[in-house]
């Protein structure tokens, strides 16, 4: 079978005027449907402020922006994987694996991916799932897909509670089965430093590592590398706490503009003792991860251990 070709980008008036409705209400992240390639997203991004930006959701929907995909992760905050439109725009025996490819592609750059359309199809009608749409759910979890998104089933459907309970449900449990391993090792500093950080808290057994994180950037780069321990992203800046809602396996904290690093080692001891996402013992060591100079844009370069 043929893909369906789509026309090209078209953002018209209304979306411009739709656009500036939501960053006037201060929306963490608006979805951007059927780019053809990296320069649609550049548009788009250009119509927005110059300070606290949204995220920019990058919708994977067309054929062409498949060919592109590399050059739109770079330029997106977050990237989806729309299969609907998709499945219509490129044979639909593809679709599978390009959607794996899509994942492993944004998991190696640490921008976060969503696997979306008809996940629980039909529970818009139904009480349970089909077994294929419950193995369709954990699939794209075992793929490393930072979120999992319901659709119609929410929109219109007559189970919306009901089919939350189970996407919940689905990810729980497949989460406790999935073993997504680190993202190679590049020369970029950030990845390289966070490759470094998830790899010296399996070395040394750590139950906890702690983001220090102004732009989020910091906290995504070592949740790229799932790893087993709880990540706790530490930001004065709440907006960059809730847009790191899209990020896999991240607690958020919102903690003081850090002054120099004996202020840092200080509030990771506090978020140590305070936070209740891990049980802590005497002596257990934890990682932390940051970027100097502090509170800026500085890129994720150094990591610490530090013992309960």
């Amino acid at each position: 079978a043929q893909g369906i070709a789509l026309p090209e980008f078209v953002f018209t008036e209304k979306d411009k005027a739709d656009l500036a409705i939501l960053v006037k209400n201060k929306a963490d992240a608006i979805a951007i449907s059927f780019i053809q390639n990296h320069k649609d997203l550049a548009y788009v991004r250009s119509l927005l402020p110059k300070k606290n930006q949204p995220l920019l959701v990058s919708k994977i929907e067309t054929e062409k922006a498949v060919e592109d995909i590399d050059a739109i992760i770079d330029a997106s905050d977050v990237v989806m994987v729309a299969r609907g439109d998709l499945g219509i725009s490129i044979p639909l025996p593809r679709l599978p694996h390009v959607q794996k490819h899509i994942i492993a592609a944004c998991r190696e750059k640490a921008v976060p991916v969503i696997t979306a359309t008809q996940m629980l199809e039909s529970m818009t009608k139904n009480i349970m799932p089909t077994r294929a749409e419950v193995t369709d759910v954990a699939n794209a979890i075992f793929d490393g897909t930072d979120a999992v998104m319901l659709s119609g089933e929410t929109a219109s459907g007559k189970y919306p509670v009901e089919t939350v309970r189970v996407m919940a449900q689905i990810a729980a449990e497949s989460q406790e089965h999935t073993d997504a391993g680190q993202c190679p090792l590049t020369e970029e500093v950030s990845n390289a430093v966070a490759y470094e950080a998830v790899a010296l808290a399996a070395c040394v057994n750590a139950k906890l590592i702690i983001a220090f994180t102004a732009s989020g950037k910091t906290a995504q780069a070592v949740a790229s590398h799932r790893p087993i321990q709880e990540i706790i992203a530490a930001s004065f800046d709440h907006q960059t706490l809730r847009k790191l809602c899209f990020t896999w396996g991240i607690a958020g904290l919102e903690n003081t503009p850090l002054k120099n690093l004996d202020d840092m080692v200080m509030q990771a001891r506090t978020i140590a003792k305070s936070q209740k996402v891990v049980a802590m013992e005497k002596k257990d060591p934890y990682v932390i991860v940051a970027g100097i100079p502090f509170g800026g844009n500085a890129t994720t370069n150094m990591v610490l251990v530090q013992n309960y």
